[in-house]
């Protein structure tokens, strides 16, 4: 930033140029990504005023792609800009800056839980930069392609795409890659997960950068709550106390006090959004629960389920862990239920043996008012939970059925003896 200003001090005495708009504008990028919104906002605008000025339709592409990420910072779901970003490089035949735009707008998308906004702009993005070789920015895509893959519980597909990028990226691409795979093996209970995270922090901490360093905080807590380890709070306390988080309530600053709230950090951070950090921040674990699951982030779910107490929750947490292979959040619900004297269910083998679909005891109950017709108004009523609750009850009994509709699962509840014939 420093030399980026002493660069504006030389240029600007020498009158309006095409390259102060461009000194304009990479100041406007470095405060975008070190998160100071405000700085990127007021400089992509002395960027953008300059180049229209000038003609400089390049410029102002890059110009609008800075003001466009810096707004997301504010508001995820204020995409207009970087999508006129994208309109105004790609007619200036900037590729790169075109492709920035899509990539912008998936990445904030997907870091603030926007599931298929950022799964729809990581394919925008792919595509695009696969047709015009910008092949830097089609591997970032595929990224993040498989970080939301992990997300939706689509783990291995989620290993292959970025096992096939990795191979194609060099410095902070190959971090981002790395920081996946990482996630992958902590959530698997990989032989290899205590490394991965050691090496993921390492290569962070030189990069000094927030958006590298608070998903190692983020993973190094669900890494200590799952395998019953003290929780380390010193990395996020730090982002807490040294980094800027710009004005009103930002994504950044809503995941870091989602995450402290677990570790039990107090930020005093006012939360005001809605949305599944929103409730972790307000340490509201059903909440970010429901939340999560909406957006199909199933292990996200669990894990929440896994900060409650009674066993309906907890009954769920672990059905969802086993369903996913996911052996420490497993052993993790498995010891909290034993805590509280809960009777952990049987596994999915055992369960199997009564039931070929493996379904718990309680999902058999919800197969059974199913069969009788229940909707899940009248289901939830029936086992005194949420309504909520209920509709991911019926979700999981028909994906674990391999069914799309309410009466081919009826039709399975008579085959496992459940409910009557219809013919009878």
């Amino acid at each position: 930033m420093a030399s980026a200003l002493e660069a504006i001090e030389i240029l600007e005495p020498l009158g309006e140029s095409v390259e102060l708009a461009h000194g304009y504008s990479a100041i406007s990028q470095l405060a975008m990504l070190a998160n100071d919104a405000d700085l990127a906002l007021e400089w992509g605008q002395r960027a953008l005023d300059l180049a229209t000025r000038l003609g400089d339709q390049q410029t102002r592409g890059h110009s609008l792609g800075n003001i466009g990420a810096a707004k997301m910072l504010l508001d995820p779901d204020d995409i207009d800009t970087l999508l006129e970003a994208h309109e105004v490089a790609h007619a200036a035949g900037d590729a790169y800056e075109a492709t920035r735009a899509f990539t912008n707008i998936a990445y904030t998308a997907m870091y603030s839980a926007r599931h298929d906004a950022g799964l729809e702009y990581a394919r925008k993005a792919l595509v695009y930069a696969e047709d015009h070789e910008v092949h830097n920015l089609s591997s970032y895509a595929v990224i993040m392609i498989g970080w939301l893959q992990l997300r939706a519980g689509e783990w291995a597909e989620a290993e292959r795409n970025v096992l096939d990028a990795i191979g194609n990226t060099t410095g902070i691409l190959q971090l981002a890659a790395g920081t996946v795979l990482a996630e992958l093996a902590v959530r698997r209970g990989d032989a290899d997960a205590t490394e991965r995270l050691v090496d993921l922090d390492s290569q962070a901490a030189r990069t000094g950068e927030l958006q590298r360093l608070l998903p190692v905080a983020e993973l190094s807590i669900e890494y200590a709550l799952t395998r019953g380890e003290p929780i380390p709070t010193d990395l996020l306390a730090r982002l807490v106390a040294d980094f800027p988080l710009t004005r009103g309530v930002n994504g950044w600053r809503l995941r870091i006090a989602a995450w402290a709230a677990v570790a039990g950090i107090d930020t005093g951070f006012d939360i005001a959004r809605e949305g599944p950090f929103a409730a972790m921040a307000r340490r509201d674990w059903q909440g970010a629960a429901d939340r999560f699951g909406e957006i199909g982030w199933s292990y996200d779910r669990a894990l929440m389920l896994s900060m409650l107490d009674d066993e309906e929750p907890l009954v769920e947490a672990l059905d969802i862990a086993r369903s996913l292979g996911a052996d420490p959040l497993t052993k993790h619900v498995t010891r909290r239920l034993r805590d509280r004297g809960i009777r952990v269910p049987l596994g999915q083998r055992d369960a199997t043996r009564s039931n070929p679909a493996g379904l718990t005891a309680r999902q058999l109950e919800v197969l059974t008012l199913l069969a009788e017709g229940l909707t899940n108004t009248e289901i939830a009523e029936r086992l005194v939970v949420s309504h909520r609750t209920a509709e991911h009850h019926v979700a999981a009994v028909l994906t674990k059925l391999g069914v799309t509709t309410r009466r081919e699962a009826a039709r399975r509840a008579v085959e496992f003896g459940l409910a009557p014939s219809p013919d009878r």
